[in-house]
């Protein structure tokens, strides 16, 4: 069994995967770390962006229905049917 989850990429984010957002189809019990190493597949660009080795990048935030989610959550935290991610970049700046 699949549920759809709404992956949102915010700039400069969405240029690599020439898109802003998607509709993915994941497995049941699927946590947020899993659908993000799902879209990677799809768009290995990103990978660079998301993860830092297995772990993930500290300039990414993620969002979960409206709601930061601390990247050491991202394993445990399961989705369900229509929830929503979105992705942005830290503001980097000297």
């Amino acid at each position: 069994m699949t549920i759809n989850v709404r992956m949102i990429l915010q700039p400069p984010l969405d240029s690599l995967a020439n898109n802003s957002e998607y509709e993915q189809e994941i497995g049941n019990n699927c946590t947020v770390y899993g659908a993000l190493r799902d879209i990677c597949e799809s768009y290995p660009r990103l990978r660079e962006q998301l993860f830092q080795g297995e772990g993930l990048s500290p300039f990414i935030h993620i969002f979960l229905n409206g709601d930061l989610i601390p990247s050491e959550r991202c394993k445990d935290k399961h989705l369900a049917e229509q929830d929503e991610l979105c992705l942005l970049t830290a503001i980097r700046g000297g």
